[in-house]
């Protein structure tokens, strides 16, 4: 086979191609090529093609023209003539839809060119601008990796005359090189207008803003850098955002879950209703809340009652002959576990007596306090007579653990009635305790009012001798920085009356006192929109010591906020002098006269947005003068 057709001995060359040249023409390659890779300096949007090539993939291998992007093997079979062939594997794209801005394996430059690629600067094996080109002894340019390549796979042989060629014999073509470099081509990324020289294409790939990249957060997207910033702060499902309860960071797809736990949510108690902080419910319920249900304190007698807070003292006066029948079936229960006889100081506990008889001795040995058992359980305490032993809702007692123990061991009646004695005496001093520091808390709580009232009357005083010392400062030149200009023009548009007054000013030392009144109207004849300019003289300190009505001369400008020093200032000024026939002259009977004096039509609009620079930052400039006249 390699006699036939001397290239080389490939296996892959079909003989029925001898009739072939042994070099391929250029062109021709590169019309077979067409539609697989773009031609060197066309935008590489040429989908995959559907047909088959008409020349086999061994022709290209044999002369080194297979494009460096092609991965995988495309078979071949031939009609009977031999001169029909059909693809019966698959056809891979060449390169990318990027333009190869990301090909896999190094190749030429794969650039749109301006203007087009001179075929000369093209790479005769992958068909594109050649990078680092190298030229051989017969005179012929390649890419560095394109050649190297082909003497790999291909033989010790030029792809392009067949001739014997080594890399030894190989040459790198600076000359050609720098033409290359010199060269314009467009970004490779798609929608990128830039066009640059060919040595800056890779630096710009590098910080181009329509590269893709993926977020920075991991979520798994992938955007252009120039909408990475907005991703990140507005659309990435793990971008930081602040809890609206917590105020601390979380990632935006586990806030659900984290105002789920966040300790400082506001919930609603189950029984009050009343809204507390996640983590202080468990507190509330101890201390504050009052509609929860809690336990008699007699439930360990055998009270079965569970009430809100605030009706278990009305149930405990209510009931306490029950309480007291609990307490004397509880007690006659001990019995049967004490001895047969138990003395006690003052009386005996005698297995078999009577409830009557136990309950009397019971009183005697309590030192007459309660002379008829009967009686005291039928009268009803006083409500607030219970509630004032506690220390508030928080130290309502909800348990038996203040009550003295009758479960266990034997049973004393003089001890349990001590120790209830204590305990009420322990409560009362700790109430007595407890209003003692309320008060003091008042009384701190009063001071710190009290000083930060004063705090405020002298914030308040040294705020209004600035504002005096700033009118004072003017000395007859003000100017007024006039902000939020849109919402005047917007006003305008709808026909609604916007004005705004400036702050007042000094003329001089002791001199009058003036403002400024500035609004956007629409001229009833033109329908254009004109900015209007008035003066208004106000009540000073020092009206009863000046001249009346005001005389001199009054100056107003719009001023050109440009400040390149090349470019003149071009400010709209208009002066204006004052007549004492008119009431805006003379002397103000209110806080400011109500009369003004300027120009309806001071300045159009349409000439402020495009003339100068008199709009900045949302922002006017007005300036005025006044030159009172001199006696």
């Amino acid at each position: 086979m390699s006699g036939q057709y001397p290239c080389n001995s490939d296996p892959g060359l079909d003989p029925r191609y001898v009739g072939r040249p042994q070099s391929p023409n250029v062109n021709e390659l590169r019309g077979i090529q067409r539609g697989y890779s773009s031609p060197t300096g066309g935008r590489h949007d040429v989908q995959q093609p559907t047909g088959p090539p008409p020349i086999p993939e061994a022709y290209y291998r044999n002369f080194g023209h297979i494009p460096a992007t092609i991965q995988g093997h495309v078979g071949m079979t031939f009609n009977p003539d031999g001169n029909q062939c059909q693809v019966t594997g698959p056809l891979p794209l060449l390169r990318s839809p990027n333009r190869g801005a990301e090909s896999p394996l190094p190749s030429g430059y794969d650039y749109h060119f301006e203007p087009t690629l001179d075929p000369k600067y093209e790479c005769p094996i992958c068909l594109m601008c050649l990078r680092d080109p190298v030229q051989t002894e017969c005179g012929h340019r390649f890419c560095s990796d394109c050649i190297k390549r082909c003497l790999r796979n291909a033989g010790l042989r030029c792809p392009v005359d067949n001739v014997s060629l080594t890399e030894a014999q190989m040459f790198p073509d600076v000359c050609v090189r720098r033409e290359i470099l010199d060269l314009q081509a467009r970004c490779p990324y798609q929608d990128c207008p830039d066009l640059l020289e060919l040595r800056d294409i890779e630096s710009h790939k590098e910080s181009c803003s329509y590269r893709t990249e993926p977020c920075p957060n991991q979520c798994g997207a992938s955007m252009r850098r120039r909408s990475i910033d907005r991703h990140v702060e507005k659309e990435c499902p793990r971008r930081l955002i602040e809890c609206q309860y917590c105020r601390g960071p979380l990632c935006f797809n586990q806030k659900e879950r984290h105002h789920a736990e966040c300790p400082k949510r506001p919930i609603s108690c189950e029984y009050c209703h009343k809204e507390v902080l996640s983590d202080h419910l468990h507190i509330h319920h101890q201390h504050d809340c009052t509609e929860i249900p809690v336990p008699c304190q007699f439930a360990s007698f055998g009270c079965s009652e569970r009430l809100p807070k605030e009706r278990m003292a009305i149930h405990v006066s209510q009931s306490m002959e029950a309480h007291l029948q609990l307490m004397a079936i509880h007690f006659q229960n001990q019995q049967t576990q004490l001895p047969r006889t138990t003395s006690y100081p003052g009386t005996s506990w005698r297995m078999g007596a009577t409830y009557d008889s136990q309950m009397s001795e019971f009183a005697t040995a309590a030192g007459g306090k309660i002379t008829d058992v009967h009686e005291h359980g039928a009268r009803k305490l006083d409500p607030e007579q219970l509630v004032r032993t506690q220390i508030g809702p928080s130290n309502y007692v909800t348990s038996p653990s203040v009550m003295p123990s009758f479960g266990s061991g034997a049973f004393d009646p003089m001890d349990q009635f001590r120790a209830l004695r204590i305990t009420v005496k322990e409560l009362q001093e700790k109430e007595v305790w407890m209003r003692q520091k309320v008060i003091e808390l008042e009384s701190k709580a009063a001071r710190k009012d009290s000083e930060i009232a004063t705090l405020r009357n002298e914030v308040h005083s040294l705020q209004e001798e600035t504002k005096d010392l700033r009118e004072h400062v003017a000395n007859g030149i003000f100017v007024w920085r006039l902000r939020k200009y849109s919402e005047l023009r917007v006003s305008a548009e709808r026909g609604e009356a916007m004005v705004r007054h400036s702050e007042g000013f000094y003329t001089g030392s002791c001199g009058y006192r003036l403002c400024v009144r500035v609004n956007i109207n629409k001229s009833e004849t033109r329908k254009v929109l004109y900015i209007s300019l008035f003066v208004h003289f106000m009540q000073g300190k020092y009206d009863s010591s000046l001249e009346w009505p005001f005389r001199g001369s009054i100056t107003l400008s719009l001023v050109d906020q440009n400040i390149d020093p090349e470019l003149k200032q071009k400010n709209i000024t208009e002066r204006l002098v004052a007549k004492s026939n008119l009431d805006a002259f003379k002397k103000p009977k209110t806080a400011r006269n109500h009369k003004g004096f300027g120009y309806m039509e001071f300045a159009s609009i349409e000439s402020l947005e495009k003339e100068g620079l008199f709009i900045k930052d949302n922002t006017i400039l007005i300036k005025v003068e006044v030159h009172p006249q001199s006696n």
